[in-house]
């Protein structure tokens, strides 16, 4: 019979859209209370990739990504996700009736093998965690670096965000 063996912290990281980069690092830091100080954050990579958020958020979105220096255990990533749709919820403006968000945040945690994505939609190749939330392996990682798997999300495949997730990932390796 196997042993279960002790589950190694992971790095968290949380995405965020928006069009206001001071809302989104304000945004981002309501979670340090919790989750402990930001260690690395990306630059303003622009969201134009997709219009998907355009209808609700507006035109001209970038996305920043942060990672945080405290390491987590990976179930407390659905916690996580609960804490970010509360934050989001402290942005909504009423535009004409229509509540609107301002700030989008995806959390996620990044292991030595790969990089997982909490969501609240169900599909095929997700994995429930708790109380709505599920968990989504995004990419895996190498010595030869990001692997993307048929569901990665398009802009989850820019340079610019995989030189993000190895910098993370190669100082969680370094722990």
């Amino acid at each position: 019979m196997a042993k279960v063996k002790p589950v190694a912290p992971v790095a968290l990281f949380c995405g965020i859209i928006g069009s206001d980069s001071d809302l989104m690092d304000y945004a981002v830091n309501m979670l340090c209370p919790k989750y402990g100080k930001i260690d690395i954050v990306s630059r303003l990579i622009a969201f134009d990739g997709s219009d998907y958020y355009e209808a609700e958020m507006g035109k001209g979105l970038f996305r920043r990504f942060y990672s945080f220096l405290d390491l987590i255990p990976p179930d407390e990533i659905a916690n996580v996700k609960l804490s970010t749709q509360g934050i989001e919820a402290n942005y909504c403006v009423n535009i004409a009736g229509e509540i609107r968000r301002q700030v989008n945040l995806d959390p996620g945690y990044i292991a030595p093998s790969r990089l997982v994505l909490a969501t609240t939609k169900d599909f095929s190749h997700r994995v429930y965690l708790q109380k709505g939330i599920y968990a989504e392996v995004t990419l895996n990682f190498s010595k030869r670096g990001c692997r993307y798997l048929d569901w990665t999300y398009p802009d989850f495949r820019q340079d610019s965000y995989t030189e993000f997730f190895l910098e993370v990932r190669k100082k969680l390796l370094k722990r």
